[in-house]
């Protein structure tokens, strides 16, 4: 796999999904520092196209989560794009809730980071 050429936007969430398991509602704030006077709503609506970008491009896979901190259970790619229209999966959940959090692939990290995976 060699590094598509991402949008800024997609660089910055990518790099969330690689560090760890970013939680989807972390993603609008991670965009605030490309748009700073943008409203929440409208970095939800980009958020929404980055990950589905990504997801897409086979980059990043999307998980449920009992919050805080539960197992990770990966969600079919059909599930995972229609899920990131649902507007509850963009707050912040409460303790015990299930969230969704999305993660680099593997392939994606090791391109991400110019590891070799040979």
């Amino acid at each position: 796999m060699t590094v598509p050429d991402l949008s800024a936007s997609q660089r910055i969430l990518l790099w969330q999904a690689a560090e760890d398991y970013g939680g989807l509602w972390e993603s609008p704030w991670e965009l605030r520092a490309l748009y700073p006077s943008a409203s929440e709503e409208s970095l939800v609506e980009v958020a929404k196209k980055v990950v589905s970008e990504l997801l897409t491009m086979g980059l990043v896979e999307l998980y449920y989560c009992q919050e805080p901190y539960g197992e990770m259970t990966l969600l079919p790619d059909a599930e995972a794009s229609e899920l990131l229209s649902t507007c509850d999966i963009w707050k912040v959940p409460p303790p015990g809730a299930i969230s969704v959090r999305f993660s680099a692939t593997e392939e994606a990290t090791s391109v991400f980071f110019k590891k070799d995976t040979t």
